[in-house]
């Protein structure tokens, strides 16, 4: 699988997410819902990207009917990434893995990058191997999803693994939730719990939440505002196969949802 060779800092636009014009739909309908691929810190997009079909693994919609995959229908370099339209009520998952790409700072910034993003574990491991200092180079992979509720059916698909290395599921449908709900949130790799790591949660009301997961790879988050929310994290690890000296690969997850009410 090919490399993209860009090296972007992570210390200033952290994150990519997908995100609809709409996360409720009333009915449904033939209308198009422009769904759009932000890039961005702290759930605020610094820009829109378009489809790059060579930066794309997989881009899939799944629904009680079916799972069909996007990319065949999505010329590359539009925006918004798709235009989906929802004939049928129920729940509808969106995911998109990325390509892995590369990224090199130096030692003082990629230190700052791994203490934002609570990954003291590769911090600690860098100071005790002499690399505290040294530049820090990571080969990345992306796994996104979004969540989108059409009418008053829900399905299950909140909850739904599909395969990603680095997976988020959200134990309970948020589209059934309301401001103030507590909502429980799994992350697993390889299909395994992933215990220790931190998760956040944004709000664009609201300041960040963070949690860590626990020993079934869950953190709990209390939605007390209504509307948008993205829940994301990094896992990192020191790298066994990266070429060219590339010392770290990461894993970064994100899952964008809304939830009702104020």
């Amino acid at each position: 699988m090919a490399l993209s060779h860009t090296f972007a800092s992570p210390s200033s636009a952290h994150d990519y997410w997908l995100e609809p014009d709409k996360f409720f739909i009333e009915k449904p309908s033939s209308n198009l819902v422009a769904l759009r691929l932000h890039l961005g810190d702290h759930f605020t997009s610094e820009v829109e990207r378009p489809t790059q079909r060579e930066r794309a693994v997989s881009f899939d919609l799944f629904s009680r009917h079916n799972q069909s995959s996007l990319l065949s229908n999505v010329p590359d370099g539009t925006m918004p990434v798709a235009n989906l339209s929802f004939e049928q009520a129920g729940t509808y998952l969106v995911t998109l893995e990325r390509t892995p790409a590369r990224n090199a700072l130096d030692g003082e910034k990629f230190t700052t990058y791994l203490r934002e993003e609570g990954l003291n574990d590769i911090i600690a491991l860098r100071r005790k191997s002499g690399e505290a200092t040294k530049e820090g180079r990571e080969e990345y992979r992306r796994y996104l999803k979004t969540l989108i509720q059409v009418g008053k059916h829900f399905d299950d698909f909140h909850d739904k693994p599909i395969g990603f290395k680095l997976e988020i599921t959200l134990r309970h449908n948020p589209y059934r939730m309301r401001a103030g709900d507590k909502l429980p949130v799994r992350v697993t790799f390889d299909g395994a719990p992933l215990a220790g790591v931190q998760v956040a949660a944004y709000n664009r009301q609201l300041k960040p939440l963070t949690a860590k997961t626990n020993m079934r790879g869950e953190a709990v988050f209390a939605l007390t505002k209504g509307g948008a929310w993205l829940v994301r994290l990094v896992y990192m690890r020191r790298c066994a196969n990266c070429a060219d000296g590339f010392e770290w690969e990461s894993f970064w997850g994100s899952y964008s949802f809304a939830v009702g009410g104020a």
